[in-house]
């Protein structure tokens, strides 16, 4: 740890951010997947889905 110029404090606090940020990145994945089961979106569905989405925040920029 010293050798990466940070006290075990700074390692410690740095590894408990991490883990409670993957631990909300794991739960925004089970509210999307539990949407779209409830809503019928399959990953076949995906692709077209953000072509979608694109081609309407290009148009509302133009």
């Amino acid at each position: 740890m010293q050798q990466q110029g940070r006290s075990r404090s700074e390692f410690v606090r740095e590894a408990l951010v991490r883990y409670m940020e993957e631990c909300e990145w794991r739960r925004l994945l089970q509210y999307g997947e539990r949407r779209a089961r409830e809503q019928g979106i399959g990953p076949e569905d995906v692709m077209s889905l953000v072509e979608e989405y694109r081609a309407e925040v290009s148009s509302q920029r133009t």
